[in-house]
């Protein structure tokens, strides 16, 4: 129960945090987790907690969802699910984050880069990567921050869309889960605490989120995105 309480209340921290910001509250309650739990529970633990948290975060601020992307990231979700879920554990994931982080980094400061990319981006795509890839690693990092980041202006549009998509994200996931047979129940009430906590800690980040600036809610956007960023890309060397 100890440990049920400990990441309870570094899941309502995280948890706060990306209902400011719309993200870096998921990495981060990944990089807690190991420390207390079996290895081969860290993702589908983690998994289960983000659920409820993008829930109840998309639930606090629904009116600010832009529905329309959800349509295609669905497509892209099941096709890249049904992909990786049967040939995931063949490929390397070594270099990953270097990719990753090096496209999160190029999106916010060259516009150059974004040029040449903005044919390629869509929500699709997006969902059979992030999605796909989810099922396995946790290094794909807020790479639809950076879509969302480029589609729209308004802080709370942003974070309660990115907030769906992790809700789609999240759902699929779990779905696979249960599919491969990975047995959830013995973490139960590891999870249900976590996940009480995360909505307690959605409510208190989307109050907070409320007494932001628009402009100053961006350029901490391009901050965070650009710090996750370069950690991704050194992680792969250290």
């Amino acid at each position: 129960m100890t440990i049920a309480v400990v990441l309870g209340l570094i899941a309502f921290c995280t948890s706060t945090m990306a209902g400011i910001f719309g993200m870096g509250g998921g990495l981060l309650l990944l990089g807690f987790i190991p420390s207390f739990l079996p290895p081969a529970a860290t993702i589908p633990v983690h998994g289960v907690v983000q659920l409820v948290s993008n829930i109840s975060r998309a639930y606090f601020s629904w009116r600010h969802i832009r529905w329309q992307v959800f349509t295609p990231y669905i497509l892209g979700g099941v096709v890249g699910t049904a992909c990786f879920a049967f040939v995931l554990k063949s490929i390397s994931l070594a270099y990953l984050p270097l990719f990753i982080g090096g496209y999160i980094l190029l999106s916010q400061w060259s516009n150059i880069f974004n040029r040449l990319v903005a044919k390629l981006e869509s929500f699709a795509l997006l969902g059979f990567i992030q999605v796909g890839l989810s099922l396995f690693s946790g290094t794909i990092g807020p790479v639809h921050m950076v879509l969302l980041h480029k589609r729209y202006d308004d802080k709370d549009d942003i974070v309660a869309t990115a907030a769906g998509l992790m809700t789609v994200k999240h759902g699929l996931k779990i779905v696979a889960f249960i599919v491969i047979g990975v047995e959830l129940w013995h973490y139960l009430d590891v999870m249900v605490v976590m996940s009480l906590a995360a909505i307690g800690g959605s409510y208190l980040g989307t109050r907070l989120r409320g007494k932001t600036q628009n402009k100053q809610f961006r350029w901490v956007l391009k901050l965070l995105l650009s710090v996750l960023a370069i950690k991704m890309i050194i992680e792969v060397f250290y």
